[in-house]
C-alpha cells in the first residue's frame, strides 16, 4: 500500500494543552475505514482503539486527568504513525441541563406566565435558576425557582412581560456544582397566532 495516498491522522479537537470536559470526546480525521491506536505516554500497556468511519471521522472519550498520547492508524495490515506526543487535560463534566417543561418552544401566552423546570426525581438539587430575555437580545429578568409537586419540578413566575418575542433558559445547582444551561427556549407574549 502506498502511504502517500493515506489520509494522515489529524486531531481536530482539543488543541494541544487544552482542558476539556469528560463528556466531550477527542475527535479528528484519518483514513476512512482505518482503526486508530491510542497509546499512553509513559506507556501503561493499554492501547485504546477508535474506528474511523467512512467519512474519515473518529472520536474517543477520556477519563478525568492529564493525558499524553501517541496516535497511529492501522490501514489494512500497515501501521502508520500519527502526530508525536499530544497532551491535554480532562475535567469532570458539569451535570446535564434540566428540562424546561413550560413554556414549550414557540408557545404564545397572554399576561403572567409561570416557568416550570424538571430537574429529575430524587435529586439533591439546592437551587434552580431561570433567565428570560428578549429574542435575539439580552436577559431582562432572572429568578430562583421554588420546588413544587411532583418531585423534581420547580417553578417561577417572572415579572409581567410586554407583547413580544422572548426566550427562557435554566440551570440548577447540585452538591455545589452548577449544571449546564438549557438551550434557549423561544416563546411569545400576546402575539398573533
Amino acid at each position: 500500500m502506498n502511504t502517500k495516498t493515506i489520509a494522515p491522522i489529524v486531531i481536530v479537537f482539543p488543541k494541544p494543552g487544552e482542558t476539556i470536559e469528560a463528556d466531550i470526546p477527542m475527535r479528528g480525521t484519518a483514513e476512512p475505514g482505518a482503526e486508530i491506536y491510542i497509546k499512553y505516554v509513559p506507556t501503561t500497556g493499554i492501547i485504546d482503539l477508535a474506528s474511523v468511519d467512512q467519512n474519515g471521522n473518529w472520536s474517543e472519550a477520556f477519563f478525568k486527568g492529564t493525558h499524553t498520547v501517541q496516535l497511529s492508524q492501522r490501514v489494512g495490515q500497515e501501521i502508520i504513525q500519527g502526530p508525536g506526543n499530544f497532551t491535554f487535560s480532562v475535567i469532570s463534566a458539569p451535570p446535564k441541563a434540566p428540562e424546561i417543561k413550560h413554556p414549550l418552544p414557540g408557545q404564545n401566552h397572554t399576561g403572567l406566565m409561570a416557568i416550570h423546570v424538571n430537574v429529575g426525581m430524587n435529586r439533591t438539587v439546592t437551587a434552580v435558576k431561570a433567565e428570560v430575555g428578549v429574542a435575539g437580545g439580552a436577559v431582562i429578568d432572572s429568578g430562583n425557582l421554588q420546588k413544587i409537586q411532583p418531585d423534581g419540578m420547580w417553578s417561577w413566575t417572572p415579572d409581567r412581560l410586554a407583547t413580544g418575542y422572548y426566550f427562557v433558559r435554566a440551570c440548577y445547582t447540585e452538591d455545589g456544582i452548577d449544571s449546564r444551561w438549557t438551550a434557549d427556549v423561544p416563546f411569545s407574549i400576546g402575539m398573533p397566532t
